[in-house]
Parts: C-alpha cells; sequence; structure tokens
C-alpha cells in the first residue's frame, strides 16, 4: 500500500504529488533495533530510523514494545512480518499435540491427514461451522 506525500519544489509554487513506498520491518530487524538502541553509545531514534529507511515515530513504536522483540525467537520467527492468530486455537493446539505425537510415532503425516484430524478435532469441541484449509 503507498501512501502518498505532497512535495513543494523550490522552482515552483506547484504540489508535486510523490509515492511513499511503505516499509514493513521483520521481527528479526525490529529485535535488531531494541539490541542497537541498548547498546552505549546509545543512538538516537532518528539515527535507527536513517539506518533501517523508517520514520522516527515507527522506531518509537518499536522501542515501546521492546521487550516483545527482544524476547522473539528469530530462529523461527525472523523473516515474518505480522502476526497472526489462529481463528481457533482449541483446534490448533490440540492439532500441535497431535502432530508432534505422530512424528514421535514415524508416521506419515500429508496435509489431507491434518485437515481430516483437525476435522475430527472440531466435532469432538463441538466446534460449528469449521472447515480445514491449507493455509
Amino acid at each position: 500500500m503507498a501512501l502518498l506525500q505532497k512535495r513543494n519544489t523550490s522552482n515552483s509554487k506547484e504540489n508535486i504529488i510523490t509515492k511513499r513506498t511503505r516499509i514493513t520491518l521483520s521481527f528479526a530487524q525490529k529485535r535488531e533495533i531494541c539490541l542497537k538502541y541498548e547498546q552505549k553509545p546509545q543512538p538516537t531514534q532518528k539515527q535507527l530510523a536513517e539506518i533501517y529507511g523508517v520514520k522516527q515515530n515507527t522506531i518509537s513504536d518499536i522501542l515501546r514494545d521492546k521487550q516483545k522483540w527482544i524476547e522473539t525467537n528469530t530462529e523461527f520467527n525472523g523473516l515474518r512480518k505480522r502476526t497472526c492468530e489462529p481463528a481457533y486455537l482449541e483446534i490448533e493446539s490440540s492439532l500441535a499435540i497431535w502432530f508432534m505425537q505422530a512424528l514421535s510415532a514415524n508416521q506419515t503425516i500429508t496435509g489431507d491427514v491434518l485437515k481430516a484430524k483437525a476435522c475430527i478435532f472440531a466435532q469432538l469441541l463441538n466446534i460449528e461451522k469449521f472447515s480445514a484449509s491449507d493455509g
């Protein structure tokens, strides 16, 4: 999603509209910003904004949740840029437990098997209007 930004030119009084592209930082970059901000000598928020190509208020927002970003496991979530909570947490948790047990039992697990098992858990948990998907 591009944002429009007006810029005055020094040569004329007309406004030129330019597109500013939205920059989304990964979890690893946000963690790195928090760690850099704790270093001595401490960089300013403006300096960090220039390094990462974002505005100063974005850096401020990241630092407000500093503890969250420092505790983020970048080994698994490093390239992620957004979080997405499951719609049915109970099914997701049950499926994760079953999945780990199936792996330890050396069973073959396909996408169709996962979908079928998710539907079974939905019935057991009395969750109506559930449909398993690939995502």
